[in-house]
């Protein structure tokens, strides 16, 4: 009988509604890395452009990844921001708003959006002519010298899903939380191009512009949706 009585409790207290969380506003910024020339294997690699939309985005209690454990965000941030990647300061992105409470992970579009009440993805702002993320960068190979443009659409697989699900932060945020900071790593995101294979195509034209199917644009695209970047700081008062 105890057993049941203490179960009985349990489920009472789940079925109650969370009176305790207050109304909050938190900064959002984006930080980029200083550095814009990387020696990667045979090849020496300086960075000239290298931008990434991101929004909207959301702030879950839930630590896994679903639609559903995210319907209601933590907090939220509908407008999407762009995110210089060669920029270290502190960028101001918008301010998220929400309530108090624990935040168990992170979800979010990089500048296009499925939405239910459309057919089709697509831009959720004219940030980038439309595109996710654009990296513009030189290489010095052992044969020749060539610059690599890459323009990125990356798109919801389905209609009312976020890109990118589940992304690990955890904060307890209360009205001392003042804001995230969202550090991305461009030298994270272009560790796995095949240099070799774009210096050999190199030799026929040049500049290269990348699209999908192509190793390095995909290898771009793999390492923004499936974690490596961002990394979430969170800044109290």
């Amino acid at each position: 009988m105890k057993r049941l009585a203490l179960l009985t409790f349990a489920l009472f207290v789940a079925c109650v509604p969370d009176t305790s969380r207050a109304p909050i506003t938190v900064e959002v910024h984006a930080q980029g890395v200083a550095r814009t020339t990387e020696t990667i294997g045979d090849y020496v690699v300086t960075l000239l452009d290298a931008r990434v939309v991101v929004g909207p985005l959301y702030f879950c209690s839930a630590a896994h990844a679903s639609d559903e454990l995210c319907r209601t965000a933590r907090l939220e941030l509908l407008e999407p921001f762009v995110v210089d990647l060669l920029d270290p300061s502190a960028q101001l992105g918008g301010v998220a708003e929400g309530t108090t409470g624990r935040v168990s992970s992170a979800q979010f579009d990089l500048g296009r959006s499925f939405l239910k009440t459309r057919s089709a993805p697509a831009p959720t702002s004219d940030a980038l002519d439309g595109h996710s993320a654009i990296f513009v960068f030189e290489v010095e190979g052992p044969e020749r010298t060539f610059t690599v443009d890459v323009e990125i659409d990356l798109d919801p697989a389905r209609a009312g899903a976020s890109l990118v699900m589940g992304a690990r932060t955890t904060a307890d945020v209360t009205h001392a939380t003042e804001s995230v900071t969202l550090r991305f790593d461009p030298w994270a995101l272009v560790a796995s191009i095949d240099f070799a294979l774009l210096e050999a195509r190199a030799e026929l034209v040049d500049p290269l512009a990348l699209g999908p199917g192509d190793q390095a644009y995909e290898s771009i695209a793999v390492r923004l949706t499936e974690g490596h970047v961002p990394t979430f700081a969170w800044s109290s008062r």
